[in-house]
């Protein structure tokens, strides 16, 4: 297999059981013309053993000299991938049978879409559905006010984040330049939603869930750090920029400030008050309105020792 039309991406880092359901759920596409590749950066011989006993040669598995993190894991997967088409597989979230199937044909019949996504599902650790978490989900991400079909340009679907890059979303390889590395960390997803955008080509919506995003306390999403509030804050920061987002400007500043909001917190935690400060003055500049950014610049005149006992109030929290 030199060319499959699809490279199903799966970046792992100390990956457990939950990666042999996602390579088994790509494997299980009734479009079997893809490969599936397994993009290793703890060069883990576990999860080498575990990508190899799938004994599929559509199954690839590479590993990283050095650890890349989450954006450059992926970023050197897609590099390496010999698909048309890329589609991130998270290492613990699944694809119904039918999603490349029905993906595939609408990216090959609109020339003018960059990338199709569809709506998911929400499951459990064993993999049980959630349908009242799902449907909150279609919901939050406004999702529940789209009709199938193009949309073009889609600042708007980039800044509401209603595209699940991560999980359901399948686009055009010669639509990213892959050369270009930014340093957004675990917001990559972000990232490749606004680049995509970027091409001034649409994105093409599916009503239908294909895809299930897997919840349990070990996924980054739970577990949120400076580096993912950097990345966004970094994502925001470029969207507020460039004149494509302009007419989406107000929702582009409210998420930068609550971006920069919450890591102002955060540093305010760890009694570094300076980046505390910068990061509060960039939220207020973005929406003067926000008043937790106005309670962080406020909280940066008090000593490091009370600063850090109000900000684990989780109050704070942004």
């Amino acid at each position: 297999m030199n060319m499959p039309t699809v490279t199903a991406v799966i970046a792992t880092y100390r990956a457990g059981e939950y990666l042999r359901h996602a390579i088994g759920s790509a494997l299980a596409q009734t479009r079997v013309d893809l490969e599936v590749l397994v993009s290793d950066d703890a060069d883990d011989s576990e999860v080498r053993r575990l990508t190899e006993s799938f004994d599929d040669s559509r199954v690839r598995y590479r590993s990283n000299p050095s650890r890349l993190g989450p954006a450059g894991n992926h970023w050197a997967a897609m590099l390496a991938a010999r698909g048309r088409y890329l589609a991130i597989l998270n290492h613990d979230d699944l694809w119904r049978p039918e999603y490349l199937a029905t993906a595939v044909p609408v990216l090959d019949s609109t020339p003018d879409a960059v990338l199709v996504f569809c709506d998911h599902d929400v499951i459990d650790p064993a993999g049980r559905s959630l349908s009242a978490e799902a449907d909150h989900t279609t919901e939050q991400w406004g999702r529940d006010k789209l009709i199938q079909g193009l949309y073009r340009p889609f600042p708007d679907l980039v800044a509401r984040q209603s595209i699940p890059v991560a999980m359901g979303c399948l686009f055009r390889r010669d639509g990213i330049d892959l050369t270009a590395l930014p340093e957004v960390g675990p917001a990559y997803d972000l990232w490749l939603a606004f680049a995509l955008c970027r091409t001034g080509r649409g994105a093409y919506y599916m009503t239908e869930r294909m895809t299930a995003w897997r919840i349990h306390p070990r996924q980054i999403t739970a577990t949120r750090d400076d580096a993912w509030r950097r990345g966004s804050l970094a994502c925001w920061q470029a969207m507020a920029e460039d004149p494509m987002f302009w007419p989406v400007r107000r929702a582009v500043r409210r998420r930068l400030a609550d971006a920069a909001c919450g890591l102002g917190v955060a540093q305010l935690a760890t009694g570094n008050h300076g980046a505390a400060n910068s990061a509060a003055l960039l939220a207020i500049r973005s929406r003067p309105t926000k008043w937790k950014a106005w309670a962080v610049l406020g909280l940066c005149l008090l000593p490091r020792s009370v600063s850090k006992g109000v900000t684990g109030n989780r109050g704070y929290q942004s």
